[in-house]
């Protein structure tokens, strides 16, 4: 490690984070690992619905990647975050043919309990600090831990990965800074260490990360890998020669998703030079091996045109683009596939994955765990620390919280004081009964924040799931009652309170708490139905542009626009299906009945208006009193306790269909491979 050493000391900047050792780490690895990989081949399908394009990513690799960095290195679009995915268990292997062996064995059911995959983008809460993020890993993934014990092992990382410094520190996120990004990649990796991880994947580490920030990451690892003989698989696009030498094994793909070149990092160069390439000593070995990648991609896909097993994986368009390109090496470039599989190296790498795979007892497809989901905690447990996460971002963010209820409340005041001072008479039935309307399209209109609520957590959600600390049952209940009810069911809470006050609406009990519950019904409705879509499509600006569309012409027949009793039959499931409709409708039959409305009738005056004033006794006919249920009734809403149950029992079932249908959503997507 001598000459690691020197070179790090002569390339690293004097203001940079220093280098943090692993000898203490508790939780190394104390048994090696070896990950082989068969004749592995992968297709993708994309396009728009029948017209689908098919693309070969991956054409029959081969390998074994054992204790150390393993290096999967190639140009952009090669399949090196392909074949990682592939190698952790996080792509659809329906579309793959092949074998993925660990020491000879399947991939089991627990594999992403036993390894650990950190992402590209560095996927960690920024509201919460260093040692909260490790912690909330460990209460996850290590089940039959004590709280003791989990916090010891949490300090021990926090030592190990150099964190002391920022480890009360918030990583931070858009809104604030926090952490160094050399601080937040040790983190992620803390994160993955918690469960004495046999492998652990890393998709380019270094992206992002200034070059002595880089090397430093990769030292760590190496750290890792040396002192507990741990298998490190990561994906690199282009390193500098200092990290280039920490490597144990490198693999290099071509352009088109083959192999080229599989073995120790420390003979890449001499193998290359045996074949006439010879890389000058003062260049960087990486970008003499990409130049030679580069130039051979001008050849095309290239396989033995009577090798039965390099074709068998192929899709039709592969096959015949191998048959037709240029297969012999030329003057501006050599094949450098065919000088890979005509090589030594090939020949002991087939050897090795031959007895390998007389070792192993499974079929020929890697797919026997492809659906398999397992997690270390219980729902309880999981519901518990999921729950501390979120109302933690709340608390550190009361705005989002204390806004919406200032909102709310004002609104409530606005409304009510605009519609305080309705009369008994039949305009004043007009005028409460839009009062009304506005007060249940508020708590409707104001879930929107719930759309915010299910995509920010989204990436979180995914990538936590893959890795096992959770499912999405106890994430959706955890959502829904630390942040929604605290986000949206406050909210409409004030308001419904303050504006039944102020509009001096019945001074009664019952009324009262009708108003309120119906409210609250109204709104948690409305989350549903915003959940599901949300969940549906996946996307802020498809949900912004649907959720509105739908609210809208749920307003169109909420009653105040369009007289429900003259409606077209044909239009009747848009009626029961509007939240704003079944709400104003209980609101109304329990604020306006019991009661008259005296006054002047709509009506039209004769030719000769001088009879009228002169005939005092035509004047009754234009004049007198209507009850709040001949009103309600003559606008299609009906007053009757089964019609007032109808209206409860369609708001509720918004809540209990769509909810489930959401969780389902997201179970689903859980599951599914990338």
């Amino acid at each position: 490690m001598e000459f690691l050493e020197n070179s790090i000391a002569d390339e690293k900047a004097p203001d940079v984070e220093t280098t943090p050792k692993f000898e203490d780490l508790p939780i190394g690895m104390e048994t090696s690992g070896m990950m082989s990989v068969h004749n592995l081949s992968y297709v993708i399908t994309s396009g728009p619905p029948f017209r689908h394009v098919t693309k070969t990513v991956l054409r029959n690799v081969n390998g074994v990647f054992k204790n150390g960095i393993n290096a999967i290195m190639g140009p952009t679009g090669a399949g090196k975050s392909t074949l990682l995915d592939l190698l952790s268990n996080r792509r659809d292997l329906r579309a793959a043919r092949g074998k993925v062996l660990i020491d000879a064995e399947p991939l089991g059911d627990d594999f992403n309990l036993r390894t650990g995959f950190v992402a590209q983008e560095d996927i960690v809460m920024g509201t919460l600090t260093v040692r909260e993020n490790i912690l909330f890993a460990a209460n996850l993934k290590m089940a039959v831990s004590s709280k003791e014990d989990k916090k010891k092992c949490v300090d021990e990382i926090v030592q190990s990965l150099g964190l002391e410094r920022c480890e009360n520190t918030r990583i931070g996120n858009e809104l604030f800074q926090g952490v160094s990004g050399g601080e937040r990649k040790r983190c992620c990796i803390g994160m993955e260490l918690v469960t004495k991880p046999k492998f652990i994947f890393l998709d380019e580490p270094t992206t992002g990360l200034d070059s002595s920030t880089a090397l430093s990451v990769i030292s760590l690892l190496k750290d890792i890998s040396t002192n507990h003989n741990s298998t490190i698989i990561l994906s690199i696009h282009q390193p500098r020669y200092s990290i280039f030498k920490y490597f144990d094994l490198v693999h290099l793909l071509s352009c088109f998703g083959q192999s080229i070149y599989h073995g120790p990092a420390v003979e890449a160069v001499s193998y290359f030079a045996r074949h006439e390439m010879v890389c000058d000593r003062r260049e960087n070995p990486f970008d003499f091996f990409l130049d030679l990648i580069i130039a051979n991609s001008k050849l095309g896909p290239w396989v033995f045109e009577t090798d039965d097993l390099l074709t068998q994986n192929f899709d039709e368009k592969s096959k015949k683009e191998a048959k037709t390109c240029t297969q012999f090496d030329t003057k501006e470039s050599k094949n450098l596939v065919h000088i890979f599989q005509q090589s030594q190296e090939f020949n002991n790498l087939s050897e090795e994955l031959s007895v390998i795979e007389k070792l192993s007892t499974i079929e020929d497809k890697v797919s026997n765990n492809r659906d398999s989901f397992k997690s270390a905690t219980n729902l309880l447990q999981q519901f518990r620390y999921l729950s501390q996460r979120s109302l933690t971002n709340v608390a550190l963010s009361p705005r989002v919280v204390i806004i919406p209820t200032i909102v709310s409340f004002l609104l409530a005041c606005v409304f009510g004081w605009l519609g305080r001072d309705w009369k008994f008479d039949l305009m004043g039935f007009e005028n409460l009964y839009g009062a009304l309307f506005f007060m249940v399209i508020q708590p409707v209109m104001g879930n929107f924040p719930a759309i915010e609520i299910l995509l920010n957590g989204q990436k979180f959600f995914l990538h936590e799931t893959a890795k096992g600390y959770y499912s999405a049952f106890p994430y959706l209940a955890s959502k829904f009652l630390s942040e929604l009810i605290l986000l949206c069911g406050i909210p409409a809470l004030v308001f419904s309170v303050f504006g039944y006050v102020i509009l001096r609406l019945k001074r009664e009990l019952i009324p009262f708490f009708v108003f309120v519950g119906v409210n609250e019904l109204g709104s948690l409705a409305a989350c549903s139905l915003i959940f599901f879509i949300t969940a549906s499509v996946g996307n802020y600006g498809m949900a912004t542009a649907i959720i509105p569309g739908i609210l809208v012409v749920m307003l169109l027949f909420s009653g105040l626009f369009l007289n429900l009793a003259d409606l077209h039959s044909l239009f009747k499931v848009f009626e029961y299906l509007s939240i704003p409709k079944n709400m104003l409708s209980l609101q109304a039959s329990f604020q306006l009945t019991n009661t008259q409305f005296c006054g002047i009738r709509n009506f039209t005056l004769p030719e000769n208006q001088n009879s009228l004033i002169a005939n005092k006794s035509q004047f009754s006919n234009f004049y007198g009193c209507e009850t709040g249920e001949q009103r309600l009734e003559s606008i299609g809403i009906g007053i009757e306790s089964l019609e007032r149950l109808n209206y409860f029992i369609i708001l509720a079932l918004f809540p209990i269909l769509l909810f489930p249908l959401t969780y389902f959503i997201l179970r689903v997507k859980s599951r599914r491979k990338l």
